[in-house]
C-alpha cells in the first residue's frame, strides 16, 4: 500500500489545471487528488526552489530535531535532510500523506531518522484546558517530543525547530493558540517542556506585522509584548502567497512572512519561575484598557499594588498604553517581587477567559 502511494505521488499533473497554480518553473509533481477536500486553510509546500531557501534561512541544522508541521508531501523535509538535518519529525494531521512521508522514511541513510506523528500543531493540549480526549489530529505535547532529548533551558542548544506554516481549521483560534503557546514558555511547560524551541512559521501578513510589533506601532499589542519580552524574534523570509497551494484568488497577491520565535534564556523580566507562569494574564489585564491610567489599573489588579508606579517613578497621570514593553517588564517585576501582591486575578470567576 505504501509503495502505491509513493508511486501516486510522483506522478505529475497538467500545470494548466484550473485547480493548481503556481508561478514556479520548478514545481513538484503530484498527483492532484491527493489535495482534494484537504483541511480548510491549510497551506503546504510544493516548490522546491522556496524549501530551499527555507532551509537556507534556518541556518545550520545538524544536531537539531526539526519538527516540520504539516509537511504534506514532503518537498520541506526532503529539502531539511540535503540542507544538513539529521532527525526530522513530520507532525502531519492529514493520514493521506503518511505513505508518502513513510516512503522518504524508507529511503533515507542510516545516519538520518524520519519519524511521522498523526497531529495537527493547531490542536496541541486541548485536553489541558478542556478535559478533553486527544482525539487525532488533536495530540498530546508529551507524544509530540517523545522522540526529543531534554536540553537545559539556559543551553545554547535548543531542544526542537518548529517549521512550517501556521494553519487552523478556524483561523480565529490562531491568536488564542500562539497565546497559549507563549505562556508554555512562562511555564516551561506544553511544547517547551523539554527546553527551549524554536517556532519557524509563516504567518499571514498582519499576524507577522502583530508579532513583530515594536513600541508605537499600530499593531503593538499584548501578543507582541509578550514576545519581546520572553523571546528573540526574527524576520526571516517574505514569499508570495502564489508559492503555496491551494491559492485563492484574492490571495494570489500577498505575502506569508516566515519569523523566528526563540525563547530567551533569560526573559526581560525579573520574575521566579514559579511566578512566570501568571505573567501572561498579568500583562493580559494590564492591557484591557490602554487610555486608563496605570495607576488605577493596578489598582483593579490587586489593590494597594498602585503605590508600585511611584517607587519606579511612573508619572501619577502615565497612561497604559505609554508603557513600553521595558516599562511593562519593570512594572511586571515590580509587583510580582511585591510583599503585598495577590494572585486572585488569576484564580477569580472568569480567569479562563484570559487565556483567550
Amino acid at each position: 500500500m505504501a509503495a502505491r502511494f509513493g508511486h501516486v505521488a510522483r506522478l505529475s499533473i497538467n500545470l494548466s489545471s484550473k485547480c493548481f497554480y503556481s508561478t514556479s518553473s520548478h514545481l513538484v509533481k503530484h498527483d492532484i487528488s491527493l489535495f482534494r477536500r484537504l483541511r480548510r486553510n491549510y497551506k503546504y509546500i510544493l516548490d522546491e526552489n522556496l524549501a530551499a531557501r527555507i532551509t537556507q534561512s534556518l541556518g545550520s541544522l545538524q544536531d537539531d530535531v526539526i519538527i516540520a508541521t504539516n509537511p504534506g508531501t514532503g518537498v520541506l523535509t526532503k529539502a531539511l535532510f540535503e540542507a544538513g538535518a539529521t532527525h526530522v519529525i513530520g507532525l502531519e494531521p492529514e493520514r493521506r500523506f503518511h505513505p508518502i512521508l513513510w516512503e522518504i522514511q524508507r529511503q533515507l541513510s542510516d545516519e538520518k531518522k524520519l519519524d511521522v506523528i498523526h497531529g495537527d500543531f493547531s490542536k496541541i493540549d486541548p485536553h489541558i484546558l478542556t478535559d478533553d480526549i486527544c482525539t487525532p489530529p488533536a495530540i498530546a505535547s508529551e507524544d509530540i517530543l517523545r522522540f526529543v532529548k531534554p536540553q537545559p533551558w539556559e543551553s545554547d542548544n535548543l531542544a526542537a525547530r518548529f517549521v512550517g506554516v501556521e494553519a487552523a481549521i478556524n483561523p480565529s483560534v490562531l491568536h488564542r493558540t500562539m497565546i497559549r503557546h507563549l505562556g508554555s514558555i512562562s511555564a516551561r511547560n506544553g511544547i517547551f517542556q523539554k527546553g527551549r524551541c524554536e517556532l519557524a512559521f509563516f504567518f499571514e501578513e498582519d499576524r507577522a506585522q502583530k508579532i513583530t510589533a515594536k513600541f508605537g506601532s499600530k499593531y503593538y499589542n499584548r501578543q507582541s509584548v509578550i514576545v519581546e519580552l520572553l523571546c528573540d524574534v526574527k524576520v526571516l523570509l517574505k514569499e508570495r502567497y502564489s508559492l503555496f497551494y491551494p491559492v485563492h484568488g484574492k490571495q494570489k497577491h500577498k505575502y506569508l512572512t516566515l519569523v523566528s520565535i526563540v525563547p530567551k534564556k533569560q526573559p526581560a523580566v525579573n520574575i521566579s519561575s514559579g511566578d512566570l507562569h501568571y505573567l501572561n494574564y498579568f500583562i493580559r489585564l494590564l492591557m484591557v484598557k490602554p487610555k486608563s491610567k496605570v495607576v488605577n489599573t493596578m489598582e483593579t489588579i490587586n489593590p494597594g499594588s498602585g503605590g508600585i508606579c511611584n517607587e519606579l517613578q511612573f508619572p501619577h497621570d502615565m497612561r497604559v498604553g505609554d508603557l513600553c514593553p521595558e516599562d511593562i517588564g519593570k512594572l511586571a517585576s515590580a509587583f510580582f517581587q511585591w510583599e503585598g501582591k495577590s494572585l486572585s486575578f488569576f484564580y477569580d470567576v472568569g480567569s479562563n477567559e484570559l487565556l483567550q
